[in-house]
């Protein structure tokens, strides 16, 4: 092939050489040479994987297509003659270069087909060399196999003899573990190692059941027997121990049912065991809860003692075991054995074995639902007296206890719970775990809160304090009760966050038993937080001190407290109540929503009570005076005291009035807005009634809102207390004077609200007309 190759190869060579045809006989030859060469081409390019294009035109000298005298008729037309010029030299240059990679692929594919001829000469000399090689192999390995052979046949004795004393060897191996039996037995009871002596004996006892008639393996047996018997006597006392760990118990519940004890007093003296050992942890347990270290209350020992006692009870009474019908006495076994070989049984003796067999199955079973039975009312005993002191224990929370450890505690026991659960399905011990995580977060958030109100109400008794002390030391105490009402709002502010983030970290808890209590815990803080705020309204009152519940300037001090934290401090108040962040989602933003709704109108009602409290007091100040100056009225001869009426009506509201701008305008900057002046200027009133329910509906903490309810009320009492009098006319001239000096005051003192008292100042005019002598 590569001879053939190459003879192509210099065909096309000396066609693309050869000069152009002269003739016509020439012209056919060249069309011939050029077909020809085109063919070897295209083997070429085949051979050596070329791209050859055939949809070029004919024009294109790399195309398979192409026409030699088509294209230089194109040329001689198209093209003059230095284009022709160089065009023949492109040409010539393109087959220098041509010729020269010819000449290398020649070259290289020689040098190829030279070294494969060398190979294939060196293959043909080594191949006949080897036809001698497998014959000797084939000579060696049939001598191997004749000399194996031969040493088989010699050896076929001895292997036989070898094998039959390996056989003798291990019998008497067996019949010296037999005999050594009681010995090793003795030895492992000794020890305390009942594992290894209940092994040899289960080793040993196929042999003694097979040998029994044989007087010797009988005296083994008899002996083995006692020494088991002393064997079982120590595991029954370990069994009934309460000092041995659970996998001891286990260890010897398995020996002694190995041993061939029945299941039903195993099992019966496992029970008695798993009695006395947990009620006497449930016992210590409820010791250590009484403590009141949470640590201590939330331990897992219990727990874990009750897990692995019902794990080892599940695998000793309930899991099938390998091996149960070797529990049965070798002589039973021996019979049975026997009795299954010879085959001898009847039809009916075999149906009546079944029956009797089904019902031995059938007590069994019921033996064993009534052991069980047993167990779950022991566990449900026991565990509703262990949920019930950790229940009591957690409900005594301390205040220095870290969220973060109580939750990491809880998780650590409700895990446990969890496993018990896992062990124990019938029990019904998580949703009494689940009470227990409810009742110690419930607690601690109840014990945060209570804490809260607390402080709030040392606060109110700081402020009481401060208000009392006023009164001795006027100029000092005013700047004093501003400050610490100050400072009282600040510490309420800052004291409420800090109470919700112990409450927040409850909240946030990812562990699986915070997120399935979440939603209940959620709303029941929000309750407890509503609840709250009423108590602290309520302790504002401050209803067990006479003296600080008389105090008309406390009440005024306590209203500007709220008012501080209900409009300045509310947006900081509810951001610190939101237990979600970024106001919840769904069903808690509600919530939320809704218990800063409740809270907000439980601060506004104390707002307004504790004002309506400081109206009533002035009130009752004004009333009092009103009466201490109008017994001496009718009097025509006690001016003096009718004057002193007017200047005590006066002095009680001037005294209101430096009172409220000192507190309200001055050290709280409170003033009445423009707005809700507009309300008093467009109120108007035709009556006295009018006027008093007029003064009451829009009470707020500024100056005019505060003392015209009390101007009326003094105005409503002097007009009670004139209409009983009678006056004579020189009286009742001083009485238009002295009500024309208290209508200027009134007004002085309301200034551009003052028409509203007018309907009841003119009562008091009328009221003194109707009562004088010359009008009757």
């Amino acid at each position: 092939l590569l001879l053939l190759l190459l003879l192509l190869l210099l065909l096309l060579l000396v066609l693309v050489l050869a000069p152009p045809p002269r003739d016509t006989r020439a012209m056919e030859s060249h069309h011939k040479s050029s077909a020809a060469a085109l063919r070897v081409r295209q083997r070429f390019s085949g051979f050596y994987d070329l791209p050859v294009r055939h949809d070029a035109s004919a024009s294109d000298i790399d195309s398979s297509n192409f026409d030699a005298d088509a294209y230089v008729s194109s040329l001689l037309k198209s093209k003059p003659l230095p284009d022709l010029v160089g065009r023949s030299n492109e040409l010539s240059s393109e087959i220098k270069e041509l010729d020269s990679d010819m000449q290398m692929l020649v070259y290289e594919n020689y040098n190829k087909f030279i070294s494969a001829t060398e190979t294939i000469r060196a293959m043909k000399e080594k191949v006949d060399g080897m036809d001698g090689e497998m014959e000797r192999l084939a000579s060696k390995v049939s001598e191997i196999t004749e000399s194996s052979f031969k040493i088989n046949s010699n050896l076929a004795e001895r292997r036989v003899r070898i094998q039959r004393l390996n056989g003798i060897r291990r019998l008497l191996k067996k019949l010296s573990f037999i005999f050594e039996l009681p010995t090793r037995l003795k030895r492992a009871v000794e020890l305390d190692a009942g594992a290894e002596a209940v092994k040899y004996w289960r080793t040993a006892l196929p042999v003694l059941r097979a040998y029994g008639h044989v007087p010797s393996f009988k005296a083994v047996e008899a002996e083995s027997t006692e020494i088991l018997v002393l064997l079982q006597e120590r595991l029954r006392s370990r069994l009934s121990s309460n000092e041995a760990l659970v996998p001891e118990l286990q260890e010897c519940a398995l020996l002694l049912l190995q041993l061939g004890e029945t299941k039903r007093s195993v099992q019966s003296d496992f029970l008695e065991v798993m009695r006395v050992r947990l009620k006497h942890n449930v016992r210590h347990a409820g010791e250590k809860v009484q403590v009141g270290e949470l640590k201590g209350v939330l331990s897992r020992t219990f727990l874990d003692l009750v897990k692995d006692m019902l794990l080892s009870y599940q695998m000793l009474f309930l899991a099938p075991r390998d091996g149960e019908q070797d529990l049965h006495s070798p002589a039973a076994g021996k019979e049975d054995k026997k009795e299954r070989e010879d085959g001898k049984q009847e039809p009916g003796d075999k149906e009546a074995a079944d029956g009797a067999s089904e019902e031995g199955r059938t007590i069994e079973e019921q033996e064993q639902e009534e052991m069980n039975r047993d167990l779950l009312e022991l566990c449900h005993q026991v565990l509703q007296s262990y949920f019930a002191a950790v229940e009591a224990a957690v409900a005594n929370p301390d205040l220095a206890e870290d969220a973060a450890a109580v939750l990491s505690q809880l998780e650590l026991w409700y895990d446990a719970v969890r496993g018990v659960e896992a062990v124990l399905p019938e029990g019904n011990v998580l949703p009494q775990a689940e009470r227990v995580v409810h009742i110690c977060v419930k607690k601690r958030v109840q014990l945060t809160l209570e804490h809260l109100a607390s402080f709030v109400q040392q606060q109110v008794r700081a402020i009481a304090r401060s208000v009392s002390d006023s009164r001795r030391e006027v100029e000092v105490s005013s700047k004093s009760v501003k400050d610490v009402i100050s400072s009282s709002s600040s510490s309420f502010l800052e004291q409420s966050d800090s109470a919700m983030d112990k409450v927040r970290a409850f909240m946030a808890s990812d562990t699986q038993v915070m997120l399935k209590l979440r939603p209940l815990i959620f709303d029941e803080t929000y309750e407890e937080l509503v609840r709250l705020f009423d108590t602290i309204c309520v302790s504002s009152f401050l209803e067990g001190d006479p003296h600080a519940s008389s105090s008309s300037e406390l009440s005024l001090r306590l209203a500007c407290f709220w008012r501080r934290i209900l409009e300045d401090g509310f947006p900081a108040l509810s951001s610190h109540l939101d237990l979600r962040g970024a106001g919840g989602h769904g069903h808690e933003a509600q919530v939320l929503s809704n218990s800063l709704a409740s809270i907000r109108r439980t601060l506004s009602k104390c707002l307004d009570a504790l004002l309506r409290r400081y109206v009533q007091l002035r009130s009752h100040a004004l009333t009092q005076a009103i009466v201490r100056c109008s017994s001496t009225l009718e009097e025509e001869d006690n001016g003096q005291g009718r004057r002193a009426l007017t200047d005590a009506f006066l002095q009680e509201v001037e005294k209101m009035e430096r009172e409220l701008v000192i507190i309200v305008e001055e050290e709280e900057g409170i003033k009445m807005s423009a707005e809700e002046a507009k309300v008093y200027r467009s109120s108007k009133a035709t009556s006295s009634l009018e006027v008093l329910d007029l003064s009451f509906k829009h009470l707020r903490i500024h100056k005019v809102s505060l003392l015209l309810p009390v101007i009326a009320h003094g105005l409503r009492t002097l007009v009670e207390t004139l209409r009983v009098l009678t006056f004579s006319h020189a009286v009742s001239s001083e009485l238009y004077e002295e009500q024309r000096r208290l209508r200027e005051g009134v007004e002085a003192t309301l200034t551009e609200h003052s028409r509203i008292m007018s309907p009841m100042l003119d009562e008091v005019t009328s009221t003194i007309t109707s009562r004088t002598a010359d009008a009757h």
